[in-house]
């Protein structure tokens, strides 16, 4: 049992590390189309951008994760309102992006179209996901 438990950390750590780089990219790659005059400075950026999400990860999701992965209670609760926002702003620029690459693939438009078509995208499910419970005020 305790092997398995280990098992099970040793995946939940490399797995968050690869979605904190993913989620670097996705980002930087978003930022760069905006700001093109972030291109000379694009890897010093996405350093900060991934360890940015590597605290987020590991400080705030790592320990529910791990939580519940021993049956106990999931304390969400405990997260500042700028790590959800945070982290529902990567959620939607991920699917931004997964839409965007895949209207790219189907439809022939000018880039004009696939970006403000992402933006419209971006903004309906991040718009969405803020409607949630915890971000209504009470």
């Amino acid at each position: 049992m305790a092997l398995r438990f280990m098992a099970q950390i040793i995946f939940l750590f490399f797995l968050t590390i690869a979605l904190s780089g993913i989620g670097a990219l996705v980002q930087m790659n978003f930022i760069s189309e905006i700001f093109l005059a972030l291109k000379a400075v694009k890897e010093i950026v996405t350093g900060l951008i991934f360890v940015l999400l590597l605290y987020i990860n590991f400080r705030y999701c790592f320990p529910d994760q791990v939580a519940e992965l021993r049956g106990r209670n999931v304390q969400s609760d405990r997260y500042p309102v700028w790590v959800k926002q945070y982290i529902l702003f990567n959620c939607a620029l991920f699917v931004e992006e997964v839409f965007y690459y895949a209207i790219k693939d189907w439809v022939s438009l000018s880039e004009v179209i696939y970006r403000l078509l992402g933006l419209v995208v971006f903004t309906l499910v991040y718009m969405y996901m803020l409607s949630g419970e915890e971000f209504k005020v009470k």
